[in-house]
């Protein structure tokens, strides 16, 4: 018993130092690798990444392109002579706009893709993180499973002396032996619990199904302290996706209505008046969308704001829960030494504040990945 006692102590001390003090070695997973390994090898990345990429390749074939555009006219060679053809006001018009206009819009377009793939990022970043808590609960609440099996074996193995020596009845013994067998069925079901994580986990690192780790780290200080709301609104007016690309679109509206207007005579053709009109109506509708996009990234943040808030509280709360639960074990460790308490009764407040201690790990877990949200909601986005 005084061994099982020792595996207990050593345990609680391993799960309540932080992570960054305890021993390397080992298949050990981090939050740090398990992002890593994200950015490394997860598909939707690669194939955004190549998406953007050739987003860029085609602007830049754009402003090469624009470079060579004559907007006044071409030269045609007949019978080794050039000669020179005017366009008139609306071929000019066509024709600026495709050397002004065009590098703009497929600007814009690659800009998109880099959006869109930080916004990917950002929310895979978050998936992630909720696999990782799953998977890091479901590791330690095996290891606790496993703990509670081997103190009920024990007091099981116990109990047969006792019974042999008369200081128990039969029915104490089958009691002893029902919770054993409780504890193996709760130490299997905690250990396919982890399995089933563990697949899930590792199919979104595009890794192995089978891909295992010795231990699984948790994080020992917040992401970031949580700043007022004002800094996150003026933050995500200024860098989410949404109102960055509708303010760019108004732009190319009104830099095409003021290529447009460099060529008044072109309005005489039906189709570019028709155009023009068309233009002046959804420039009014670009600025509605804007605003429109402003007050929706407003929503989403007022609503991330104060999920992060209440993580932040609720953290702080179960910190000073921990610390207190640390004085009572501490407190309890004393009474065993002086023979006030029974080892069984020890090593079961041992498996209690080491299930606390994981239960305050994954607070604070779940605190920074709504600060991080937070952070992403007021930049790119999601």
């Amino acid at each position: 018993m005084k061994k099982l006692t020792a595996v207990l102590l050593t345990a609680a001390l391993v799960l309540s130092i932080p992570a960054n003090l305890q021993a390397e070695g080992g298949n050990v997973l981090t939050w740090q690798k398990a992002s890593v390994l994200l950015h490394k090898y997860n598909h939707t990345i690669d194939d955004l990444a190549e998406a953007e990429q050739e987003s860029k390749k085609q602007y830049e074939e754009a402003v090469l392109v624009s470079k060579s555009i004559d907007t006044k006219g071409r030269t045609i060679r007949i019978l080794d002579q050039e000669i020179r053809i005017a366009y008139d006001d609306a071929t000019q018009m066509l024709m600026t706009q495709q050397k002004e206009l065009y590098p703009d819009q497929m600007k814009f377009s690659w800009i998109m893709s880099q959006d869109m793939r930080k916004r990917a990022e950002n929310s895979l970043t978050i998936s992630l993180r909720n696999l990782y808590l799953a998977l890091y609960n479901a590791h330690n609440n095996l290891k606790i499973k496993e703990m509670r099996y081997n103190l009920a074996e024990s007091i099981h193995r116990q109990n047969e002396i006792k019974l042999e020596k008369g200081m128990i009845t039969d029915l104490d013994l089958l009691e002893s032996e029902y919770d054993l067998m409780k504890a193996r069925a709760e130490m299997d079901a905690a250990n396919r619990n982890r399995e089933n994580v563990l697949r899930n986990f590792n199919l979104l690192l595009c890794q192995d199904i089978r891909t295992d780790y010795d231990d699984i780290r948790p994080e020992n200080q917040y992401y970031t302290s949580l700043k007022d709301y004002d800094y996150y609104l003026e933050r995500a007016l200024v860098y989410r996706a949404e109102i960055k690309q509708a303010e760019k679109q108004l732009e190319l509206l009104e830099i095409k209505k003021d290529i447009m207007e460099r060529f008044p005579m072109s309005m005489n053709t039906v189709n570019i008046r028709k155009d023009y009109n068309n233009l002046l109506l959804d420039i009014e509708i670009q600025k509605a969308k804007i605003e429109q996009a402003k007050l929706d990234v407003e929503v989403g943040l007022k609503e991330a704001y104060m999920e992060a808030s209440a993580a932040v509280k609720n953290t702080e709360n179960m910190k000073k829960l921990l610390d207190i639960q640390k004085s009572n074990i501490e407190k309890m460790r004393k009474m065993y030494d002086k023979g006030l308490v029974s080892k069984t009764v020890l090593d079961q407040a041992e498996i209690s504040y080491l299930e606390f201690c994981v239960s305050y790990d994954m607070t604070l877990f779940d605190c920074n990945t709504k600060l991080l949200k937070l952070a992403y909601v007021s930049g790119t986005g999601m």
